[in-house]
Parts: C-alpha cells; sequence; structure tokens
C-alpha cells in the first residue's frame, strides 16, 4: 500500500515481545486480544520507533508503569538503581549491561529502517585528537574498571549510532541533536486515561493556526449536530490549564465540553490527535473509551478519511467488540483497503499475530467468529 510509513512490523526483546512480525500494516490498524498480551506494548514499541528512542520517550514509558521507582536492590543506591531498572523494558526483565541484548523496532526484514537500542557498561577514553568517548566495555573487563558508566547505545540501521550516558536520561537533560539527516516521524500517542491539558491546549492551537478546526467540530457533530464552535479558555488562577469549551446553535455563550459527556470529550481527543499528526503516525489506547457502541462506526468514517487526507498512519486498541464490528462497518465501504484488523494471541511462550483485512473482518463478524 502506497504512501504509508511502515508496510510491515517486527518488534524483538521489547516488553512482552520476544519476536513480533506483522507482515502487512494499514493505513488504520487496529489492534485486538486479551488482557496482558501486549497492545499497548505494540503502541509503545511504535512510539519509540517513530521518536527514535527519545530519551523523553524512555523514561515516560517507565514513569507510566511505576517501573522506575523501584529499586534494584538494598545493595544499589540512587541513580544506578534507578538506571538498572531500563530492564523492565527488554524481554524477560533481564539484567541489563551485561546480557549485550537490543531492542529492534522496524519493518519486517529492513535492517537499515530497523531501530536499536541497547544497554552497555561503558568507560572512558580520551581519543588522539583529545576528545573523551565512552567506549562499551568487553565481558572480561566488567569487574576491572573502578567507574564504570551505564550508557543507551540508540542506533537506526547503519544512518546513525548515538551514546548517552543512562544518568542524562532519567534526569530528562537536554541530549545532544540527532544528526539533522535522521528526523523523528511526527508521532501523537493518547493513552486511555486521555493527554494532559498542556498537549490538548497544543493540539488545539496547531489546528487552528494550520486551518483544521473544521476537523474538530466534524468530530464533535457526530454526537451533538448543533455544536456551532470550539474553543479553549484561561483561568488566570490556573495558570496552565485550558479547559475546552463549545458554542451550541442558538445559545448565547460557550459551555464546558465535558458538560456534554465524556463521549464528546473523546471525541475531540481523537480528532485533535488527528489534526496534529499529520504526515505522521497516530497511536491511541482504547479508542472506544467513553464512547457509545452508536458512534463507533461514525469515529472510525471520520478517522479513515483524515488518516488518508492527511496522510496519518493509524494504530489504535481495543477490547470491545462493538468496537470491532464499527469498524468493519466503516472500512467496508472504502473502494481501497485502508484497514487491517491485528489480532494478539499466544503460541506456547510467544505473541504472534493473526491479521483480518475488510472482507475477512466482514466473514468473521457475519459468522460470529470471535476475534478480540
Amino acid at each position: 500500500m502506497a504512501d504509508i510509513l511502515l508496510n510491515s512490523l517486527e518488534i524483538r526483546n521489547f516488553r512482552a515481545f520476544r519476536r513480533l512480525r506483522v507482515n502487512t500494516l494499514g493505513r488504520v490498524n487496529l489492534i485486538v486480544g486479551k488482557n496482558n498480551i501486549g497492545k499497548t506494548c505494540l503502541l509503545e514499541a511504535l512510539r519509540l520507533y517513530a521518536r527514535r528512542g527519545s530519551p523523553d520517550v524512555i523514561l515516560d514509558l517507565l514513569e507510566s508503569r511505576d517501573e522506575n521507582k523501584l529499586p534494584t536492590s538494598a545493595e544499589v543506591v540512587e541513580p544506578e538503581s534507578q538506571a538498572l531498572n531500563l530492564r523492565y523494558l527488554f524481554y524477560g526483565r533481564k539484567e541489563v549491561g551485561r546480557e549485550r541484548e537490543s531492542i529492534q523496532v522496524g519493518p519486517v526484514e529492513n535492517p537499515q529502517d530497523t531501530l536499536s537500542i541497547s544497554v552497555v557498561w561503558q568507560r572512558q577514553q580520551t581519543g588522539d585528537d583529545g576528545v573523551i568517548r565512552l567506549v562499551p566495555l568487553k565481558p572480561e573487563e566488567y569487574d576491572t574498571v573502578d567507574t564504570p558508566i551505564l550508557g543507551i547505545v540508540t542506533q537506526l540501521g547503519s544512518q546513525f549510532t548515538m551514546t548517552r550516558p543512562v544518568t542524562r536520561y532519567l534526569e530528562r537533560r537536554r541530549m545532544p541533536a540527532m544528526p539533522s539527516e535522521i528526523n523523528e516521524i511526527p508521532s501523537i500517542y493518547l493513552p486511555a486515561n486521555g493527554p494532559t491539558n498542556e498537549q490538548i491546549a497544543l493540539w488545539r492551537d496547531r489546528s487552528v493556526v494550520e486551518g483544521k478546526r473544521k476537523y474538530v467540530l466534524q468530530a464533535l457533530r457526530i454526537i451533538q449536530n448543533d455544536v456551532e464552535d470550539v474553543d479553549l479558555v484561561s483561568n488566570p488562577e490556573l495558570k496552565r490549564e485550558r479547559t475546552p469549551v463549545v458554542k451550541l446553535k442558538d445559545a448565547t455563550n460557550f459551555i464546558p465540553l465535558r458538560s456534554l459527556g465524556e463521549g464528546m470529550n473523546r471525541l475531540f481527543i481523537v480528532a485533535l490527535g488527528l489534526v496534529t499528526a499529520q504526515n505522521g503516525i497516530l497511536l491511541i489506547d482504547e479508542v472506544e473509551s467513553g464512547l457509545h457502541y452508536s458512534a463507533q462506526a461514525d469515529l472510525w468514517r471520520l478517522v479513515l478519511q483524515l488518516a488518508r487526507e492527511l496522510n496519518i498512519q493509524v494504530f489504535a486498541t481495543t477490547h470491545s467488540k462493538d468496537c470491532i464490528l464499527a469498524f468493519n462497518e466503516a472500512t467496508k465501504e472504502l473502494a481501497e483497503e485502508d484497514g487491517v484488523l491485528i489480532r494478539l494471541g499466544r503460541k506456547g511462550e510467544e505473541v504472534v499475530t493473526t491479521l483480518f483485512d475488510e472482507e475477512e473482518l466482514e466473514i468473521a463478524n457475519e459468522q460470529s467468529i470471535e476475534v478480540r
């Protein structure tokens, strides 16, 4: 399929996945499966890939699961105890530094576009040019260096390699810029509990400046067809707090968006995510959260429309059969094959995928075959 960023996906050694392969991706991909199978892990891997192993994303992933708050052992002290908690990102939660294993995310059998992240013990070495560099330790050197430094090595194919001390990740200190030719992929992540108000304000401002406000209104009208305008208002006492408000037809004043229900707020968030992710990737955890089943097919129609118009590749998760039925209803109306359902399941200890295109998903639904 032309114009999408990823036609396939392979994830190695990351969280729940020793090796996960998705041989075919669509423009809009719905990920399903039982609890604790790895749906959110797949979104996290895509976040890492799009942001090229950004320190902020790595720390966000740890913080989102409280994995940076537990000491490794009573003998290990800060900041090294937090650094060693990077093991939670690796399959099997193996000890980092000595194992020499790497997380890999990218298209199937395409090493040039594969992101690799590893954690290694290093030592400082001064080169002939007088510049101090970090050099990975050999296994036989682990116990011979007095002050080893734990570092993260990030590599994208053969295009670049970047090594940084782990402590700089943990402190959210500014990292050296990536080489100019290695650009991050524009990406937006919408967690199940919604983004922060600061993110909402940023996305709304971009949508207005770039003339995409109409798409946000289109989303809200899925539930409330008399919405005339949408905005954010500030309360000087709350500083950065900005509250989404809407104006209804024949009404004099704006009213808080949340007063119209959680479904309206979810539509607002998804629409802002879409208009901000242009030419990039949109990741949505529990896409149907807060939405009545009757509105979900129209939401998918909007997602499919904007994904094509704004050149976005969408990955969303769900537990809901209603959401799957709505996805199937919306995708089968299209002339082109834009939608793919990806079911995660287990085969022994491995997580494996089963793919359904529009036609296969419709057959499964008609025959009441369980695909969740």
